[in-house]
């Protein structure tokens, strides 16, 4: 016979056939008992010093299917060639076994593919007893648990997760791949489902068309081994993904993934955002810059000119720029208010075909300049609603100012106001001016939108009017919509207000006429000192005695020695603030009963209530409008006994 090992433990047949009679007698004597003792339990035998099979019984028989006469006298790597190799366990472990006299054990598949429990002892004459225990089903079971927890685990993670394999072309190119399992997760982020077993182009149509990225990282992971991140839009699905790919095997990948899609939506709103306010910031750096120029060649004509129209012409346009300041300033300040929530409305039951008419009369001057037809059409007469009259005039003086920009000479505007439905009033301001592209309708109403962006801006503005009207209008419990059939083809805005429920209607007090206007003895009190000295002049046109202090303590004691009816106080004073210098005037019993106004351009709520807190009786925001100034001291008591509410007035629009 053909030795095939050398060296002890390696033996052959012959040199176990050498072993005599009586050896192999003494270990079946021997082992015997031991052997009896297992017959019912587990598989066991005996191997002499040369691996020979000495004893075999009968659950042995059982496990390997082979009967003892076939085993017993024979070497184990004859029966077994299949272990007859130092690389293996049998081998490993049966030599350690036999060779260092201690026990071992050890999990193998065996030749017969039964996974088995090696338990081998040295015996007294050199070999070594073997007892073994079929564990192959207790490994399935495990096998089945640990499946169990991996399927629970894999279907519960709230990560998306897709098993696939790259299919290539006949140049080794990536081609495609199919879906080998995904989990459910899979499913609800990506909107696809039954995917197993399909194709990449079959499931997302035109994805390797328009995903290159994807091929390319998915070819370098199932090729290379090397796990990688990735962020991509899925463009055939319309969503964002973040993904972690890894390979298990060549030609294999693992991603692991979650929809990033928000996430990249909020991304691109900010960026969106930051956008718009770096243009409105351009756009506010050109706006205030335009009116500089007029106003100080104003002046300058003023200081210059010794004819009269050119005098008149220069004040003319002083006032028109001034009031564009002031509209640019209010309507800063009024967008950051609506956004803050800082605005609070003054109510009143209000006709509002009234309001809509009187602001449509306002405006036809500037309509009229421009060449563009004004219409107004009341349909259903009265309209009573509860809101605040002048805000509610300033959503309609910005759409009409909206659309008299966007219309060009020869065009035409038409408002009307009447009911739509039965609790709700509507206001329609139509035009047949530039219209608006179908990608802006869903922005007019946002802060800082132009369409228009070029350096050449005729219109000019801000992009802040409608998004007043849309936060002012919806102050009122109402809504603000735009609608448009494209460029050139006009525009229509339609604001809704609810109406309010039937009672009568309240009056409001009657007010003196600034004509019937009695004199005052008025003391401004303001650090500005060209604001004082206007205000100065302005007064004394209409006949008051007016007396100027620019800082508070010089106004107390201006006040002891003028004894005014009437006090203009900016809060913003050097020396004593405003509300200290309304606190020393009401301290003193003869400038008690002076009315106090505050002229500030500190209008929150917050700083309406500090004011009337310090003694003030009316709150005025900078800059005052004439009119308002006119009001308030037409409306005067003089030298008043009782305490009268503070009220606040806003500067014209």
């Amino acid at each position: 016979m053909e030795e095939r090992f050398v060296g002890r433990g390696a033996p052959t047949c012959d040199a176990h056939a050498a072993g005599t009679e009586d050896e192999v007698a003494r270990l079946r004597a021997a082992h015997a008992g031991a052997l009896e003792a297992l017959e019912h339990v587990d598989p066991a035998y005996v191997l002499d010093s040369n691996f020979g099979f000495v004893l075999v019984n009968e659950a042995q028989e059982r496990f390997w299917r082979k009967r003892r006469s076939e085993i017993v006298g024979r070497v184990l790597w004859d029966v077994f060639p299949e272990i007859a190799n130092p690389h293996t366990k049998y081998w490993r472990e049966y030599h350690r076994c036999m060779e260092d006299g201690v026990p071992v054990s050890f999990e193998e598949c065996n030749p017969l593919g039964v996974w088995e429990a090696v338990a081998a002892y040295p015996t007294s004459t050199g070999g070594i007893a073997v007892v073994c225990r079929d564990v192959t089903h207790q490994d399935e079971q495990a096998l089945r648990e640990g499946e169990s927890r991996y399927r629970l685990l894999f279907q519960n993670m709230l990560d998306g997760f897709a098993y696939c394999r790259m299919l290539f072309d006949e140049r080794g190119r990536p081609e495609d791949c199919v879906f080998l399992d995904v989990n459910d997760a899979f499913s609800r982020l990506t909107g696809l489902h039954d995917v197993v077993g399909r194709r990449f182009t079959e499931v997302i149509p035109g994805v390797l068309e328009s995903q290159p990225d994807f091929w390319e990282v998915y070819e370098r992971v199932s090729t290379t081994g090397q796990p990688e991140r990735l962020e991509t839009e899925v463009k055939p699905l319309g969503i964002w993904l973040s993904l972690s790919i890894y390979s298990p095997k060549r030609g294999h990948f693992v991603s692991v993934f979650e929809n990033i899609t928000e996430r990249k939506r909020t991304e691109q709103a900010l960026r969106e955002s930051d956008r718009r306010k770096s243009e409105f910031l351009a756009m506010l750096s050109h706006e205030l810059r335009n009116p500089l120029a007029p106003l100080r060649n104003a002046l300058w004509i003023l200081e210059n000119s010794e004819r009269g129209d050119q005098a008149a012409a220069a004040r003319a346009t002083l006032n028109r720029q001034v009031m564009h300041l002031t509209r640019i300033v209010d309507d800063l300040l009024d967008v950051t208010r609506v956004a803050r929530g800082k605005i609070e409305l003054q109510k009143a039951r209000i006709d509002l075909a009234e309001v809509v008419r009187r602001v449509v009369d306002d405006y036809r001057t500037l309509f009229s300049n421009k060449d563009v037809s004004l219409a107004l059409r009341l349909e259903g007469g009265a309209l009573a609603v509860d809101a605040d009259p002048v805000r509610l005039a300033q959503v309609i003086g910005n759409l009409l100012h909206n659309a008299a920009k966007f219309t060009s000479p020869g065009g035409h505007t038409e408002v009307c106001v009447g009911l739509d439905g039965a609790a709700t009033a509507i206001v329609q301001v139509s035009d047949d001016g530039v219209g608006i592209a179908p990608d802006l309708l869903h922005l007019v109403f946002e802060p800082f939108t132009q369409a228009e962006t070029t350096l050449a801006r005729p219109s000019g503005g801000l992009g802040l009017g409608l998004a007043l009207v849309k936060g002012l209008i919806e102050l009122h419990g109402g809504s603000v919509d735009a609608r448009s059939d494209g460029p050139g083809r006009g525009a229509e805005f339609r604001v809704r207000i609810p109406l309010a429920p039937e009672r009568p209607a309240l009056n409001e007090p009657p007010r003196a006429p600034c004509s019937a206007m009695p004199q005052r003895r008025v003391l401004v009190i303001e650090d500005n000192v060209d604001a004082a000295e206007t205000l100065e002049v302005m007064l004394q046109l209409w006949g008051h005695d007016v007396a100027v202090a620019h800082d508070g303590r010089a106004g107390v004691e201006t006040a002891r020695t003028f004894q005014p009816d009437v006090v203009l106080c900016d809060i913003g004073l050097p020396v004593m603030d405003g509300y200290q210098v309304a606190r020393a005037i009401r301290a003193d019993p003869a400038l008690a009963p002076t009315f106090l106004v505050a002229v500030t351009g500190y209008t929150l709520a917050e700083d309406q209530r500090r004011a009337a807190a310090a003694g003030f009786d009316r709150h005025v925001g900078k800059p005052a409008a004439i009119d308002v100034i006119e009001d308030v001291l037409a409306n005067v008591p003089k030298r008043r006994q009782e305490p009268v509410p503070v009220t606040t007035s806003a500067s014209a629009r």
